[in-house]
């Protein structure tokens, strides 16, 4: 399903999460090629998530008492 996602929307969301402080980075060295950059959640980062998916939850199951399922 992420087939037609560019690598630019994904950096670069990658970038806005870390400069918010949702995410943390690291550099690593590679035995090939570039620094390899890995991603961690920060609190505020699982704190957001969890927010998010509590509100998908609501929105799904009000849509699913709609549908009368």
């Amino acid at each position: 399903g992420f087939d037609g996602v560019g690598d630019a929307s994904v950096y670069g969301t990658l970038r806005r999460l870390e400069q918010a402080g949702r995410l943390t980075s690291r550099l690593a060295a590679s035995n090939g090629g570039p620094a390899r950059k890995y991603y961690a959640m920060t609190p505020a980062g699982i704190e957001q998530l969890q927010a998010g998916t509590d509100s998908w939850l609501r929105i799904s199951a009000a849509f699913q008492e709609l549908a009368g399922r």
